[in-house]
Protein backbone atom coordinates (compact mmCIF):
# COMPACT_ATOMS: atom_id res chain seq x y z
CA UNK A 1 0.00 0.00 0.00
CA UNK A 2 1.30 3.56 -0.65
CA UNK A 3 0.81 6.66 1.39
CA UNK A 4 1.13 9.99 -0.53
CA UNK A 5 1.10 13.33 0.97
CA UNK A 6 2.42 16.30 -0.12
CA UNK A 7 4.70 18.89 1.50
CA UNK A 8 5.28 22.28 0.49
CA UNK A 9 4.88 21.12 -3.22
CA UNK A 10 7.05 18.04 -2.97
CA UNK A 11 5.48 14.51 -3.55
CA UNK A 12 7.24 12.01 -0.70
CA UNK A 13 5.84 8.66 -0.93
CA UNK A 14 6.31 6.00 1.66
CA UNK A 15 5.85 2.33 0.66
CA UNK A 16 4.04 1.04 3.78
CA UNK A 17 5.06 -2.95 2.26
CA UNK A 18 8.85 -2.25 1.97
CA UNK A 19 9.37 0.77 4.36
CA UNK A 20 10.75 2.82 1.97
CA UNK A 21 10.24 6.47 1.45
CA UNK A 22 10.59 8.32 -1.82
CA UNK A 23 10.76 12.26 -2.44
CA UNK A 24 10.15 13.66 -5.77
CA UNK A 25 10.80 17.11 -7.77
CA UNK A 26 7.76 18.80 -8.95
CA UNK A 27 9.07 18.05 -12.59
CA UNK A 28 8.61 13.76 -11.18
CA UNK A 29 12.07 12.88 -11.09
CA UNK A 30 13.43 11.19 -8.14
CA UNK A 31 14.84 13.36 -5.61
CA UNK A 32 15.48 11.11 -2.33
CA UNK A 33 14.55 7.73 -1.33
CA UNK A 34 15.69 5.20 1.03
CA UNK A 35 14.18 2.97 4.00
CA UNK A 36 12.33 4.49 6.44
CA UNK A 37 11.62 2.90 10.07
CA UNK A 38 9.70 3.87 13.09
CA UNK A 39 9.39 7.47 11.10
CA UNK A 40 13.10 7.73 10.63
CA UNK A 41 15.48 7.26 7.54
CA UNK A 42 17.48 4.34 8.39
CA UNK A 43 19.91 2.16 6.08
CA UNK A 44 21.60 3.38 2.91
CA UNK A 45 20.02 6.49 1.04
CA UNK A 46 20.37 7.64 -2.30
CA UNK A 47 19.59 11.34 -3.41
CA UNK A 48 19.53 12.92 -7.18
CA UNK A 49 19.79 15.90 -8.83
CA UNK A 50 16.67 16.89 -10.30
CA UNK A 51 17.73 16.46 -13.23
CA UNK A 52 18.15 12.34 -12.51
CA UNK A 53 21.78 11.94 -11.94
CA UNK A 54 22.66 10.27 -8.59
CA UNK A 55 24.22 13.37 -6.42
CA UNK A 56 25.25 11.63 -3.06
CA UNK A 57 24.77 7.54 -0.91
CA UNK A 58 24.68 8.07 2.38
CA UNK A 59 23.79 6.15 5.64
CA UNK A 60 21.52 6.46 8.46
CA UNK A 61 21.53 4.74 11.72
CA UNK A 62 18.27 6.06 14.19
CA UNK A 63 17.88 8.85 12.29
CA UNK A 64 21.32 10.14 12.41
CA UNK A 65 23.82 10.11 8.97
CA UNK A 66 26.42 7.51 10.37
CA UNK A 67 29.00 5.41 7.64
CA UNK A 68 30.03 6.92 4.60
CA UNK A 69 28.57 9.34 2.45
CA UNK A 70 29.65 9.38 -0.85
CA UNK A 71 29.19 12.52 -3.70
CA UNK A 72 29.16 12.27 -7.20
CA UNK A 73 29.53 15.23 -9.67
CA UNK A 74 27.44 15.44 -12.60
CA UNK A 75 29.32 13.23 -14.69
CA UNK A 76 28.59 10.40 -12.11
CA UNK A 77 33.08 10.37 -10.70
CA UNK A 78 32.88 10.42 -7.13
CA UNK A 79 33.81 13.97 -5.52
CA UNK A 80 34.85 13.15 -2.26
CA UNK A 81 33.92 10.98 0.77
CA UNK A 82 32.97 11.51 4.06
CA UNK A 83 32.58 8.89 7.15
CA UNK A 84 29.55 10.24 9.92
CA UNK A 85 29.03 8.74 12.86
CA UNK A 86 26.19 9.48 15.43
CA UNK A 87 25.26 12.17 12.65
CA UNK A 88 28.51 14.05 13.01
CA UNK A 89 32.12 14.24 10.84
CA UNK A 90 34.13 11.26 11.80
CA UNK A 91 36.47 11.51 8.88
CA UNK A 92 36.91 13.53 5.66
Amino acid sequence: MLDIKLKESEKEVLNSATNTLTYFFENGEIKAEGPYIQGRPEGEWKYYRESGELWKIGHYQSGLKHGPWVSFDKNGVEEFKLKYKNGKIAIR
